[in-house]
């Protein structure tokens, strides 16, 4: 860094002195008598260019600033989307990562308590990155906090319900949305699940190692697919097991 930063010292003084060295030369030749008057046209003209290119790539650096500073704004009102805090467990541990590509990424997550003994999770990933696919996700997590209202506890009827509301809206711009509901039964232990083209959830366990658990389930946005389309699983969490939802970014 210490080396990197002089040369850039280095570098900005060279071209300031030529900079004013290109001045000097400039008035010099203006103030001399013997300077035919075409000619000091001709340097008048590339002064006024020059300084003309100085204020747009003024301009331009407010511009960079301006889009930087607002594209700052959206990634911190995407995290204040995200669960400030997670619902206390009974016999399990939550943890979450979010590391976007961009300043503002697609990808979305939320986690509720539906009831004194289940928690619901919603998982989505838009394809594409940046400020657009950020906008498709926030989409597609209203969408899912509708469809959670109406019936928490069918992950296959949420996700088709997130599915005919991406359709309905007739995005001119629509890409597709992968996703996973889950939900959490505390008493039994148990995680039931439907995924919508998301990554298939990994599963560690001491008896059966890694695996991933494979199931149907069309991406959102594609075609109007029913509650059928999108099967569902459990899984039953004993001692020390885990389980892994995630989106395509952590393949990569």
């Amino acid at each position: 860094d210490f080396i990197i930063g002089r040369n850039e010292r280095r570098c900005w003084k060279n071209t300031h002195r030529a900079g004013f060295m290109v001045r000097a030369t400039i008035n010099g030749l203006m103030s001399d008598t013997r300077l035919p008057d075409d000619a000091r046209n001709i340097i008048s003209e590339l002064v006024s260019e020059l300084e003309s290119l100085r204020k747009t790539s003024d301009r331009q650096k407010l511009r960079l600033r301006a889009i930087d500073d607002n594209l700052a704004s959206a990634a911190s009102l995407q995290r204040d989307f995200f669960p400030r805090t997670s619902p206390k467990f009974k016999g399990v541990q939550l943890a979450t990562l979010h590391l976007p590509a961009d300043r503002v990424s697609g990808d979305f997550y939320d986690v509720a308590r539906i009831d004194e003994s289940h928690v619901g999770l919603f998982l989505a990933d838009p394809t594409g990155h940046g400020f657009s696919a950020g906008l498709l996700g926030a989409f597609a997590f209203g969408a899912a906090r509708r469809a959670t209202a109406s019936f928490p506890m069918e992950p296959n009827l949420v996700l088709a319900a997130v599915n005919a509301e991406i359709l309905d809206a007739r995005l001119s711009e629509c890409q597709f949305v992968t996703a996973v509901y889950a939900v959490y039964d505390e008493r039994k232990r148990v995680v039931t699940w439907s995924r919508a083209g998301a990554p298939y959830p990994v599963s560690v366990e001491f008896d059966r190692g890694v695996t991933e658990i494979r199931s149907e389930g069309p991406m959102l946005g594609v075609s109007s697919a029913t509650a059928g389309a999108f099967a569902v699983c459990s899984r039953n969490l004993g001692d020390g097991a885990s389980l892994f939802f995630h989106t395509d970014g952590i393949e990569s």
